[in-house]
């Protein structure tokens, strides 16, 4: 398709058989509801307009010129371009993935980037042509975008067409990652390989490489923790200096004892945390799902502070699939856990006697003095009435079951339950155990000590009201009860089941006597 047009003033003929020309394209690919996404200047693929109101703003305001390959009106990257309309595009910005990254992270399609304008050291005057998502965001966003785009086409030395500066450097830092290379390292390695290759563009430390790739977004936040991990500094605790559960200095203190912010010389330095707490926001990770073209589509059909503040107002972000932004809201379904981190998520004691979060309660634990574990028994009342595993002593544990199923507590029950518990986190107190052996726990303020703590999950408004709040992963539960067994069967010493604390435990419950161990073991 000519598109010579597009340049040519707005009053001539050729310029209006060209606007025709878009619109039969346009309506024919990409039109919901008879309206398309409006080129012209003031609406900048903002706006869903009839053919009509389209026509007389493009003829009234112009057709951006930059725009050659009409993405957001059903032409693919490989459609025709203008004859006349040289191609911009750089073979590096065609074929090299780190574009698509690039984009990505910025919810642009890579269709639409003026790369003379990115690749230019010159700013950006309003007014000018350029993407119209960009034109929404902060200045700082786009002057990031543009850095990208600008060291992705910039060649890692001259006449490199395998790496550009930024492919080569992300493929650096990778490489650190994976084998676990020290920031030290790193800066060394630079340094030698800008010493080997004076002319490529590397960066001359690690620091400088980093401030590049961050950019790319996905960055944590770091937020100090107290050292017997009491609490964390921030909110309206973020500018204590000392904890305020064990009163412990939130900085490192030197080997003579002063603080780290004086030196020797008394020259004041840069205090530094004890501990701290690398972060991953949940609304950038969110963003970027939606914002990726392999994942978009896919996310349609699918901290706590984050969560809450996503359920109450969401975050504007932009959907790669559908071309447009749209106001994100996230609810908390369920979680998915095994069963000791079960125990953290629910609040619930599960290393007792009444480990059951579901029998809460009502339970039927029997101590194995001699194995020194906990043996949970009354499963029978879960069957039908007249299944005959009810009333069968002989091969279980010497009684029958005649009790009705239970009943599985509301979340409004457990929030009910555990609403008075209160918890003070940290390494707390030393208590002695039976091993001699000093250990901390923490204080639990309530009678109760069952629950060990309220589930932070009920600050969410909705969470009491969910049928089914926590899941237990399947994949831990068949492998326990696989190698149980097969050990068993197996007779595999060490790990058998069928041993000799397990036979002194069923004559300790005087049941199964053909399984007693003889008196001399």
């Amino acid at each position: 398709m000519d598109k010579s047009w597009i340049t040519k003033p707005r009053n001539t003929h050729e310029f209006q058989e060209g606007v025709q020309g878009f619109l039969e394209f346009a309506f024919a690919h990409r039109s919901v509801e008879g309206k398309i996404k409006c080129p012209c200047p003031d609406c900048v693929f903002r706006n869903w307009e009839t053919r009509a109101v389209v026509y007389d703003h493009l003829i009234c305001r112009g057709f951006p010129t930059t725009y050659t390959i009409w993405f957001w009106h059903g032409e693919s990257t490989t459609g025709e371009t203008s004859n006349s309309t040289p191609s911009i595009q750089n073979p590096l910005y065609s074929h090299d993935p780190i574009h698509n990254m690039i984009n990505d992270a910025f919810g642009i399609s890579r269709d639409h980037v003026n790369v003379e304008a990115c690749t230019s050291h010159q700013p950006v005057h309003e007014g000018e042509e350029r993407m119209p998502e960009l034109n929404q965001g902060p200045n700082e966003e786009t002057k990031a975008f543009y850095d990208l785009i600008r060291d992705g086409n910039q060649e890692l030395y001259e006449g490199c067409t395998k790496y550009s500066k930024l492919s080569f450097l992300v493929k650096l830092y990778h490489i650190k990652c994976l084998c676990g290379l020290s920031n030290k390292a790193m800066s060394m390695i630079l340094e030698l390989l800008k010493d080997a290759f004076e002319h490529a563009e590397i960066p001359d430390s690690f620091y400088e490489e980093k401030k590049l790739i961050t950019k790319l977004g996905l960055n944590y936040s770091q937020i100090h923790a107290c050292p017997n991990d009491c609490m964390l500094y921030c909110g309206e605790d973020e500018s204590r200096e000392t904890c305020k559960v064990c009163n412990t200095s939130r900085w490192k203190q030197s080997r003579k004892g002063n603080p780290t912010n004086m030196s020797d010389g008394g020259k004041k330095r840069k205090n530094k945390p004890v501990k701290v707490l690398r972060y991953f926001p949940l609304k950038p990770c969110l963003q970027r799902l939606f914002m990726s073209s392999k994942t978009a589509e896919h996310m349609r059909w699918h901290s706590v502070d984050d969560l809450k503040d996503l359920w109450d107002g969401g975050v504007e972000t932009f959907d790669a699939s559908l071309n447009e932004m749209f106001n994100m809201r996230i609810a908390l379904t369920w979680t998915i856990s095994d069963f000791p981190r079960l125990g953290n998520l629910f609040g619930w004691n599960t290393h007792t006697g009444s480990a059951c979060p579901t029998c809460n309660f009502d339970y039927v634990a029997h101590h194995l003095p001699h194995s020194r574990k906990w043996s949970f028994m009354g499963h029978h009342r879960f069957l039908e009435p007249n299944h005959r595993f009810r009333f069968d002593h002989v091969h279980f544990d010497g009684n029958t079951e005649f009790r009705n199923p239970l009943v599985a507590l509301s979340g409004s029950e457990i929030f009910k339950q555990s609403e008075n518990v209160h918890v003070t986190f940290g390494k707390g107190i030393e208590v002695e155990d039976n091993r001699k052996r000093t250990r901390r726990k923490n204080i639990i303020e309530s009678g109760c000590q069952q629950w060990r703590k309220k589930s932070i999950f009920f600050q969410l408004p909705y969470w009491e009201y969910n049928l089914l709040r926590h899941n237990l992963d399947v994949m831990h539960i068949k492998k326990n009860v696989c190698d149980n067994v097969l050990y068993t069967i197996l007779n595999e010493s060490g790990k058998t089941k069928d041993n000799l604390n397990a036979r002194k435990d069923l004559k300790e419950m005087g049941i199964r006597s053909d399984l007693w161990p003889n008196e001399n073991g």
